[in-house]
């Protein structure tokens, strides 16, 4: 301790040079880690572009913006003062158009929601295949789509589960008569307590609640029908 105070001069300037070395390489990392988010950039917007056709997005256009996160408390790296954080030196931002004349902007603040269910269907397609993920989970990711595009969506869903496992929340009857298993979750009221049941449905039971997502709570004989078209349809489709 007497040391360190008779010296404090110089073991100031020791700290000062270590932490202008770390700085050096912190900035090397995060240069490395640019370039690459840059080169995966315009892989991910190809990627998502290709998803998008299949999902009556063709006439979108989808950018990765990445920018400096500049900070006046910053280090400097070519001739600004930037933020660095366990992510690098990176802001990166997604930006969309969908329609043809209209600039790209912050997809967060123009998508609608069936719009942002594509998208994010397609975000998570394209990280499944990459990134090998064993199980996926989509919470209604389906919501505000309807018609051709909801059995669009069905499909790519029903792709992703050749690769992994997926467990989807839906509500829409293309997705969920694509299931090779369908799970009925409902909540029951018992001595005042709410309990929550799973339940696995055989084929019947199959037809039944998907006929009721058809029509409503009310089963109607020519809900039933198509309800049992659509599984044997895809099951056929599924497994051709």
């Amino acid at each position: 301790e007497m040391e360190t105070i008779t010296n404090q001069d110089q073991h100031l300037s020791n700290l000062a040079e270590q932490l202008e070395e770390i700085a050096d390489d912190l900035l090397i990392e995060a240069e490395d880690i640019h370039k690459k988010r840059l080169k995966a950039a315009s892989q991910l917007e190809k990627a998502v572009q290709d998803e998008l056709k299949d999902l009556y997005l063709d006439k979108a256009v989808f950018n990765v913006n990445i920018h400096l996160q500049e900070s006046l408390d910053g280090l400097e790296y070519r001739g600004k003062n930037v933020h660095l954080n366990e992510l690098g030196m990176d802001r990166v931002e997604f930006f969309i158009s969908t329609n043809p004349g209209e600039p790209p902007k912050e997809l967060r603040k123009i998508a609608s929601g069936g719009e942002m269910s594509r998208i994010m269907l397609a975000l998570k397609n394209i990280f499944a295949k990459h990134q090998r993920i064993t199980s996926v989970i989509f919470d209604e990711v389906d919501t505000g789509v309807s018609g051709r595009v909801a059995q669009s969506m069905a499909e790519k869903i029903y792709n992703i589960s050749n690769g992994s496992q997926v467990i989807c929340i839906s509500h829409l009857p293309q997705v969920a008569s694509m299931a090779d298993t369908h799970l009925k979750i409902e909540k029951i009221l018992e001595n005042n307590r709410t309990y929550t049941t799973v339940s696995e449905l055989a084929f019947e039971d199959r037809i039944e609640e998907i006929g009721k997502m058809m029509t409503g709570a009310e089963l109607t004989e020519t809900s039933k029908i198509h309800a049992r078209e659509l599984i044997e349809r895809n099951m056929s489709s599924s497994h051709s």
